[in-house]
């Protein structure tokens, strides 16, 4: 029996570099940009940014997504500005690509732009509402804030205190988070002595010169005594990537900042003086 095609629900759905029909509604504030991007070969970019599309026959998304179009001569970058005005559907197709480098999500443009058979809306469906709180076999009992719009709980690591929050906007999120979650707190003495092992190369590449106790000389077991472990832990979803962030506080180190990290998996971190 052949495999069923998965739904593509949100953007890491779509395949890489093959061509899919996507039918999108355009922004209705801000449609996009068009330049000039090599003035000798006289090459243009334009983009359009979309606030809900739908690939094929699958569900309509409410993601941005941003088209770009590169290399286009003038006439015919003028003409896909006419094209695709503020607030109109349309429908064209689109390849993601293999790396999104410092760009937000984006689909290149690999064929010309129609009118939208049917009209997307920018209306959401209505989202299931968020419960008071959630039990969960890992981190316990989950209380919900409305004016954040967090859910949290304290979580203790070799004797040290973590709040770890829950960032959503409805319970689908949250049903994305907890998985993704749960698989990193397991990874938790990996995951934890690697953001005090960059947190430490960090601090003696930029800032030992403000180390000020006294003429002790700052050791890394010093340093791990003065840093401790992570004191928060948060977890949201990022164009339906599961992004975590993390904060560690330290007077001695620090002074009244602090070191924080952030990133997708326990190899995937970045860090930076907060």
């Amino acid at each position: 029996m052949a495999k069923a095609k998965k739904a593509i629900a949100t953007f890491k759905d779509l395949p890489v570099d093959k061509p899919v029909v996507i039918s999108a509604l355009i922004n209705r504030e801000a449609r996009g940009a068009r330049w000039l991007t090599d003035e000798r070969k006289q090459t243009w970019e334009v983009t359009v940014l979309l606030v809900a599309w739908q690939a094929g026959d699958g569900p309509i998304v409410h993601e941005e997504l941003c088209i770009r179009a590169i290399d286009l001569d003038k006439e015919s970058s003028a003409k896909l500005v006419r094209q695709t005005p503020k607030g109109s559907s349309i429908q064209f197709t689109g390849k993601r690509p293999k790396r999104l480098g410092s760009y937000k999500p984006f689909v290149k443009l690999a064929g010309s732009v129609e009118k939208a058979k049917h009209p997307l809306s920018d209306r959401q469906p209505e989202k299931k509402p968020l419960p008071a709180s959630v039990t969960d076999k890992v981190f316990g009992r989950l209380k919900y804030d409305a004016k954040s719009g967090m859910y949290s709980c304290r979580q203790a690591f070799r004797n040290h205190e973590l709040e770890v929050e829950f960032e959503v906007a409805d319970a689908d999120q949250l049903d994305v988070l907890l998985p993704a979650a749960k698989a990193l707190w397991k990874q938790r003495n990996a995951w934890f002595s690697q953001w005090r092992d960059m947190a430490y190369q960090q601090y003696m590449d930029d800032m030992v010169d403000q180390w000020w106790e006294g003429d002790r000389k700052l050791t890394r077991a010093l340093f791990n005594k003065c840093l401790g472990w992570p004191c928060g832990l948060t977890f949201r979803l990022e164009q339906g990537t599961v992004r975590y962030f993390m904060t560690g506080l330290s007077e001695e180190l620090y002074g009244d900042h602090g070191i924080d990290a952030w990133g997708t998996d326990t190899n995937d971190m970045e860090i930076a003086f907060g």
